[in-house]
């Protein structure tokens, strides 16, 4: 059974969210999820769409502080975004690979970066998680974590179904290459988990961190 971490705030309109707070409070549950964290994890995050990735930021950056370090696949923003993103927030960019599932959709060209792989918008969801798992391979931390970003953007590349599956076939990729002391981290919309391609996610996850129940 997955414990619930859920981060109470009195609500208010999206534009007067204090940005900072929601950082730490994002990184004091990832924290405290981290306590447990002995072999492999798997982490659900669920935040107001206006400030997921606030809840992003602040996890990355708990992790690589915790000693991991990672790979980040993007469907939402391009690499160049991500990174001066993260750079902004003093997130050292060495410590991760970022996985650019968005700049192909464009019909851009990403410029040559040794953090950045770039995914090809025909991939299927299977050859994602090959390349996600080839990508934790070139990682040197023993501690290693997968930020997947997000479930929802993902679906409006692939079937709904196919996108529900794909924390399956990532797991099951990565169990299939015997690799070891991995967390997991699924971004999803409040909305999305009412679907029942991704239902599932909740009952499997470890770790269920969410902003006030996102109500």
């Amino acid at each position: 059974m997955h414990r619930v971490i859920a981060i109470d705030y009195e609500r208010k309109s999206s534009e007067n969210l204090n940005r900072a707070l929601i950082r730490r409070r994002y990184a004091r549950a990832i924290n405290e999820a981290l306590k447990g964290h002995s072999d492999s994890s798997v982490i659900l995050l669920e935040a107001p769409v206006e400030n997921y990735f606030e809840a992003n930021l602040s996890s990355v950056k708990s992790l690589l502080n915790n000693g991991f370090e990672g790979v980040y696949l993007s469907f939402q923003r391009p690499f160049k975004n991500v990174s001066a993103l993260f750079e902004q927030q003093d997130i050292d960019i060495n410590k991760l690979l970022i996985i650019d599932g968005a700049t192909s959709c464009t019909g851009e060209i990403n410029e040559k970066n040794s953090r950045c792989i770039d995914l090809s918008k025909d991939l299927e969801a299977e050859d994602i998680a090959k390349t996600i798992c080839s990508s934790l391979n070139k990682l040197k931390s023993k501690n290693r974590f997968v930020f997947v970003d997000s479930l929802t953007t993902m679906a409006l590349y692939e079937p709904l179904s196919k996108a529900g599956k794909f924390p399956d076939f990532l797991m099951n990729t990565i169990r299939k290459n015997e690799i070891e002391n991995i967390v997991l981290l699924f971004n999803v919309a409040e909305d999305l988990m009412q679907n029942r391609c991704f239902g599932s996610l909740s009952s499997y996850a470890d770790e269920y961190i969410h902003l006030g129940l996102c109500t």
